[in-house]
């Protein structure tokens, strides 16, 4: 004989009512939610994209058409707090492409962010064992810059001179490190990355970039 199973799913869809519709589900998964500080600066900075995609200089008048150019996509993230590698840029863009777009909206823009950003921020326990893995000291737990300077423009997804000069002046406005500079974990997240709760308690302290009067925007860059 033939079995046939009858589903309830009265509870599944009271779940996906109370979730919302449209964006609603994904702009309550921000912190603060729609009307939280996080989202307006969401919002400012794609309204700077959309700026900077016209030329911060142009004379001409402005067309607000509310997409930037999916280009800008990694550099909103960045400013965001959120540091794709290249090819989780490249899993970015390919997202947005697949629905044959070549920008994005504000509302798309919430949507990757909260698809794509990292659940749990990177910690201080996470950023030692990547100098462990990079070969830092056994005893001190340190490297010297010229070491980790090398590794950076050689190793994973190397980056250009020019561009880790320009990233480094982005990030301290101190002169660039002498080679024989020793750096820990912890000091390279407190004097090179600029992270507060490097020094909270525990090595589970998450670590976040921010700047004097909200979110750091030198995520917003040229070129790269």
């Amino acid at each position: 004989g033939i079995m046939a199973w009858q589903v309830e799913t009265s509870a599944l869809d009271a779940s996906v009512a109370l979730g919302g519709s449209g964006d609603e589900p994904y702009e309550a998964l921000i912190p603060g939610g729609k009307e939280g500080e996080f989202y307006d600066e969401m919002c400012d900075y794609f309204y700077l994209a959309q700026l900077r995609a016209q030329g911060e200089d142009s004379t001409e008048e402005r067309e607000i058409k509310g997409v930037v150019p999916i280009d800008m996509v990694a550099d909103m993230m960045r400013a965001l707090g959120y540091y794709p590698s290249n090819f989780e840029i490249r899993d970015l863009t390919h997202e947005v492409k697949r629905k044959r777009k070549d920008s994005v909206s504000l509302s798309d823009l919430v949507r990757l962010y909260v698809n794509h950003k990292p659940v749990q921020e990177v910690s201080l326990e996470d950023l030692h064992h990547v100098f462990v893995a990079l070969g830092a000291e056994p005893v001190t737990g340190s490297l010297k810059w010229e070491s980790l300077r090398l590794m950076l423009l050689r190793i994973g997804e190397p980056l250009a001179d020019q561009e880790l000069v320009k990233c480094m002046q982005s990030l301290i406005d101190d002169d660039m490190p002498n080679g024989r500079d020793d750096f820990s974990a912890t000091s390279f997240a407190e004097q090179i990355l600029g992270f507060e709760g490097a020094d909270g308690e525990g090595e589970d302290a998450s670590m976040s970039r921010v700047e004097e009067g909200g979110l750091d925007a030198s995520g917003f860059s040229d070129g790269y």
